[in-house]
């Protein structure tokens, strides 16, 4: 009779004793990854990164491949990239791993604990998504100039979060090395990011040929901006503190700058913040009659008419602000 333990003689835990599971990855994959991080797949062709090496619920390092859903240990990994079995794999990764006596990684590079982690899937443009967008006549070049692309699902450090449908699509902002997704339609939570308050929205972009730059409270209302001409930021949400470094930039290289919040609560609040500790900043509001922001006034009343409003409140705001800044009240009524 074939005896099969004549032949295969190790274990996997032989083959760990000699060396520790992150150098088997760090070996094959020819880079030293990031645990937590996400990379272009070693398997296959793949045009986003969705091959991490992540901890599991016991410590060990595992890998998965986002794309396929393939994910084992690291002698798991190693057998698919030699294309041998589970025994094969163990011996010859016994034997060289004995021969050459490779250096051993003593600290190992990983996500810091906490940090999220977003990878997407990204899709091409469908009718449904380029439609949400041409609401608001934001178009496929600004779409593109910002770095926005449609997105059929998103993982936060592995872990499938959220799915998209052909009546909610879903978007990806690609904000500096951080990611925010947005989803208009879906009410329980509209947006997710892993970006801090020192990531502004629409900073990469910014046009330092304008005289007038706009704070505003989203990438939305940053590129409508841009459709009619203006360079905007926005920061991850108008309670957020904009960096002291950051209104420093702006200030040394705008002669204007006004703040367009949201005509309620929480713009109002933030409009005040700014300006207190800004006094010679401008502000502006939309009606709150038919809308509280500029594009979902765009949307309401069309493109001629919100262009119309944006203008006569700049000028005003030109006339009066610069001039002597008048007290903000919350019951201000932005139309008079």
């Amino acid at each position: 009779m074939y005896n099969t333990a004549a032949v295969y003689k190790h274990t996997k835990e032989d083959v760990y004793k000699l060396i520790p599971a992150y150098d088997i990855y760090r070996t094959y994959l020819g880079y030293s990854p990031i645990v937590g991080n996400v990379y272009i797949s070693p398997f296959r062709k793949d045009l986003n990164p969705s091959f991490g090496v992540f901890r599991g619920r016991n410590g060990t390092l595992m890998f998965k491949d986002l794309g396929t859903g393939e994910s084992g240990d690291a002698i798991k990994f190693a057998k698919l990239i030699e294309g041998m079995n589970t025994q094969e794999v163990i011996e010859h990764l016994y034997k060289e791993y004995t021969s050459i006596k490779p250096i051993k990684t003593i600290n190992i590079p990983e996500v810091k604990s906490g940090e999220k982690v977003i990878y997407v899937e990204k899709i091409p443009w469908t009718e449904a998504g380029l439609a949400f967008w041409s609401q608001y006549s934001i178009s496929i070049e600004t779409l593109k100039h910002f770095n926005v692309t449609q997105v059929s699902k998103y993982w936060v450090n592995g872990v499938v979060k959220g799915y998209a449908s052909e009546k909610s699509p879903m978007f990806h902002f690609e904000i500096f090395d951080k990611d925010k997704i947005y989803r208009p339609y879906y009410k329980a939570k509209r947006f997710y990011t892993n970006c801090t308050s020192s990531y502004i929205q629409g900073w990469a972009q910014l046009d330092y040929s304008k005289d007038t730059v706009i704070i505003t409270k989203s990438m939305k209302d940053v590129m409508y901006l841009y459709e009619l001409g203006y360079t905007a930021i926005a920061p991850n949400g108008e309670g957020h503190k904009i960096p002291e470094k950051a209104l420093n930039i702006l200030k040394e290289n705008f002669k204007h700058i006004i703040v367009f919040y949201d005509f309620d609560s929480a713009g109002i609040c933030g409009t005040k913040k700014l300006l207190k500790e800004n006094p010679e900043f401008g502000f502006i509001f939309t009606s709150n009659k038919h809308a509280k922001d500029i594009t979902d006034y765009h949307a309401r009343v069309g493109e001629k008419e919100a262009k119309e409003l944006l203008e006569s409140k700049l000028n005003k705001s030109y006339e009066n602000h610069f001039k002597h800044r008048p007290q903000l009240q919350s019951n201000e009524n932005p139309d008079n």
